[in-house]
């Protein structure tokens, strides 16, 4: 009787490890089961530009910290999401992005001792967000960088059967990768999120919004989002009277044992999107341990730019692709702004001043400079607050 019961259950589990096998290749085959370091190796040596967005793993760290090792550059940025949009292009030396690997100040440090212990960069430029030094910013803190994730377990295996009922892949795809047919773009692809929606990551450590600018990704009108959080104090809009200054003296320390090894630090504050930071005045009592911050930073002695007031670059909201996250265009204005606040003369030829005029003069308004490697599809108004996207001259 029991072992009937086992043969009954044993030809009941044929289907779905059938089913769990066919998932395998196809996640195998979109390049989701590739270590970070075998990510890297294809993104330097294949042809193409080839971008990885990983649907299944949050690996940020682990990836940012091979490619950094790897590149070995002599200019490095960091920071959260925020910091993205900072292409190659703009320096004339070697240049890498580990930019959206941290998101507190314990964080900065793991990432920081992780990269910087392995190659020692001429200059570094690290983006501070002010949420890092809210009072409560004890719930950001974390004692130990994160481990490499698992690339395979029983529930990433299962995750193409939700993609498929919800939509986000279709059956054509699905059965395309699975088969090992190249990307229909033609590009270089690794991960889903890549091969799906040419999202991810370049060979630079920066990020590709491609489903985003070109209309493809639904979107929440304007900044409403943020003006709603900046009402509840919630998300990174959180109320508070004054700063943590324990995270400050960390953060402080950290900046000043880097120079001590013979980097260059500099440190910024992000810009916001400007409609977002007008809204974020008309409460000043919410917001009043921000203008403190800003002032401690500036008379910490370590070298840092105040760009939270996005007027002293002169972007615009369409430079956005929401509150908080600045674009191309932003942040080759805020380079050239630090570029002509230089006091080291010897720092200036790292910045490739052509190339940020050209892309602050021709795309003004853009959220990301057009790159037929990437995408052939035109940006569109995907924030719908009537933003002209078209090159000068067009």
């Amino acid at each position: 009787m029991h072992r009937l019961y086992l043969v009954a259950f044993a030809l009941l589990l044929l289907p779905v490890s059938g089913a769990l096998g066919i998932n395998y290749r196809y996640l195998d085959r979109a390049g989701e089961f590739l270590t970070a370091e075998e990510v890297i190796a294809r993104q330097r040596t294949e042809s193409g530009f080839c971008l990885y967005g990983s649907a299944l793993h949050d690996d940020v760290f682990s990836y940012k910290t091979a490619g950094y090792r790897t590149a070995k550059p002599h200019v490095t940025l960091a920071g959260s999401s925020r910091s993205l949009n900072v292409r190659e292009r703009f320096f004339n030396v070697p240049f890498y992005s580990i930019g959206g690997g941290m998101d507190s100040v314990v964080y900065a440090e793991h990432l920081l001792r992780a990269t910087t212990q392995a190659h020692k960069p001429k200059l570094l430029l690290l983006g501070i967000d002010f949420w890092w030094f809210h009072e409560d910013a004890r719930l950001y803190r974390r004692t130990k960088p994160p481990v490499d994730v698992r690339r395979l377990t029983l529930a990433k295996l299962s995750r193409p059967f939700t993609w498929l009922i919800d939509g986000k892949i279709s059956p054509g795809e699905f059965l395309r990768t699975t088969l090992g047919s190249p990307p229909d773009n033609g590009k270089c692809d690794i991960g889903v999120q890549s091969r799906q929606k040419r999202d991810g990551y370049g060979p630079d450590g920066s990020y590709y919004n491609t489903s985003l600018v070109t209309g493809k990704r639904e979107r929440i009108e304007g900044f409403s989002r943020e003006r709603q959080d900046m009402q509840d104090g919630t998300d990174h809009f959180p109320f508070g009277t004054d700063f943590n200054r324990e995270n400050l003296e960390d953060f402080v320390q950290l900046i000043q044992s880097l120079e001590a090894d013979g980097t260059t630090v500099i440190v910024f504050a992000h810009p916001l999107a400007p409609s977002v930071y007008r809204e974020m005045q008309r409460y000043p009592d919410r917001y009043a341990y921000v203008p403190k911050l800003l002032q401690a930073l500036k008379t910490s002695g370590i070298t840092f730019f105040d760009f939270h007031d996005p007027r002293k670059l002169g972007t615009s909201d369409c430079e956005f692709w929401d509150g908080t996250h600045g674009g191309d265009v932003t942040y080759a204005r805020l380079l050239l702004a630090i570029h002509d606040s230089l006091r080291d003369p010897a720092l200036r030829p790292f910045f490739n001043v052509q190339v940020l005029r050209e892309t602050i003069e021709d795309y003004a308004g853009f959220f990301m400079v057009p790159d037929p490697r990437v995408t052939s599809e035109p940006e569109v108004d995907f924030l719908n607050i009537g933003c002209r996207k078209r090159p000068r001259g067009i």
